[in-house]
């Protein structure tokens, strides 16, 4: 378990934490799966960028250092001016980033407590 998970969970508890972190994925997922597309037809730069600056503190929490970068990047290219059509040829593969260090996240806090 990362630091910053570890001083959640001893400050929190267990439980707090495993719901933190259900809120933490249902809304990434809500916005990679469903949102993002949105925007991004749209021309929501500004709820692009917010959406990734979002979830970064989270990412950071739950030790999800790739999912982390690649939404630091995301951010860092709108923020430069990046065409906004980059998101989409990016998007599957954040999303899969973001899952494969969900479950990683899943089976750390399923070792540490009891996860639901």
């Amino acid at each position: 378990m990362n630091n910053i998970l570890q001083e959640y969970t001893a400050q929190l508890g267990q439980a707090k934490t495993n719901e933190l972190w259900n809120i933490y994925k249902a809304d990434t997922r809500a916005g990679l799966y469903d949102r993002l597309s949105r925007w991004v037809l749209q021309s929501e730069k500004e709820l692009l960028q917010n959406f990734f600056h979002s979830r970064q503190a989270g990412a950071k929490t739950f030790g999800m250092e790739n999912f982390l970068s690649a939404c630091r990047q995301m951010e860092e290219h709108l923020q430069a001016g990046g065409k906004i059509e980059i998101i989409n040829s990016r998007l599957s593969d954040i999303s899969e980033v973001f899952e494969q260090e969900a479950k990683q996240v899943e089976h750390i806090l399923t070792q540490e407590g009891h996860h639901k």
